[in-house]
């Protein structure tokens, strides 16, 4: 059943809201961990390929100091370019950068030679986890070389994405994301095979969900994402669940086979995945969606089901 203009307002404000929250969550919470300091969306961070334009160098280096105009860096290794081991970079004062002393930072570096400036933002700066500088070397030097490929640049993003290091797998993200990025169009079969791996059960969860994000990037991928999202033998995964979810009701407003996923999601045997469900069905006018909501709200287990069944049972009868 189609849904009525203003059920499909709601659901698009409902869908743009919970993706822009994801969105803007994402960065700080993965990879504060991991190093990564950023700002929240829409003033988000720009992918490397952007930043990186605009560099004559790329190091990694330890930040010995942040003064009024001047950051301090000692112990680099090139990964692009040649830079001496101990140098200063310009800085304004009135846009400090979140490095702090002690801090291993990738550096894109913009100057023939010392003192540099930075390309990059503060909100897009970089701290190297301890625990990872050989791999960051690597994968920057990988990127240094691809960075002017776009074939190459756009295999390395879907590496980063299929790795274990969670800043570059949302790096990788943003890269393939990006509309003007040197390599679109990606091809369908690209896109549609990440919506085959966001429900891979074999596949690790986090790589799951930053699949799910990129395949929202084709009307066909992002279709695959929502018919196949909780059929049975694929993994039960809310992330991937609401990003289909999400990306289905931000491109179509109300495609087929939204009901349908909708009703596998009340009927999943996973807590966190009926919560999500309950959220979207009750601006859905499907009386079958809105008994199955009301059936939890009476009767799921999980308290937290029945208090979000109710809630969106309330807002429903409110509008």
């Amino acid at each position: 059943m189609m849904a009525s203009a203003a059920s499909i307002c709601a659901l698009r404000c409902l869908a743009l809201a919970a993706l822009c929250a994801a969105l803007g969550a994402l960065l700080p919470a993965e990879t504060v961990a991991q190093g990564m300091r950023s700002h929240p969306l829409p003033k988000g961070p720009r992918p490397l390929h952007e930043i990186a334009a605009s560099a004559d160098a790329i190091a990694i280096g330890t930040i010995a100091s942040v003064s009024e105009g001047r950051i301090r860096v000692h112990d680099a290794i090139d990964v692009s370019g040649a830079v001496p081991a101990d140098f200063d970079v310009k800085r304004a004062p009135s846009n400090p950068p979140v490095f702090q002393s002690g801090d291993r930072a990738l550096l894109f570096l913009r100057g023939a030679r010392p003192p540099y400036l930075l390309t990059d933002d503060p909100k897009e700066n970089l701290v190297i986890p301890a625990s990872g500088e050989v791999q960051w070397i690597l994968a920057m030097r990988a990127f240094a070389d691809a960075r002017h490929d776009p074939a190459q640049l756009r295999t390395l993003y879907f590496e980063w994405i299929d790795g274990e290091d969670g800043t570059l797998r949302d790096l990788g993200v943003r890269g393939l994301a990006d509309p003007a990025a040197p390599f679109q169009p990606i091809s369908t079969d690209l896109l549609t095979e990440r919506a085959r791996r966001a429900v891979d059960p074999a596949t690790a969860s986090e790589v799951r969900r930053a699949c799910a994000s990129v395949a929202l990037l084709s009307a066909e991928s992002y279709a695959r994402l929502l018919r196949d999202v909780l059929q049975p033998g694929t993994a039960v995964d809310a992330g991937v669940y609401e990003t289909a979810l999400q990306g289905a009701l931000l491109q179509h407003g109300d495609p087929p086979e939204f009901s349908a996923a909708l009703g596998r999601g009340l009927r999943s045997g996973e807590a966190a995945v009926r919560a999500v469900a309950v959220r979207y069905a009750t601006n859905v006018p499907d009386p079958g969606l809105a008994n199955e909501v009301e059936r939890l709200a009476q009767q799921d287990p999980d308290p937290g089901v029945r208090q979000a069944a109710a809630r969106a049972l309330a807002t429903q009868r409110e509008r």
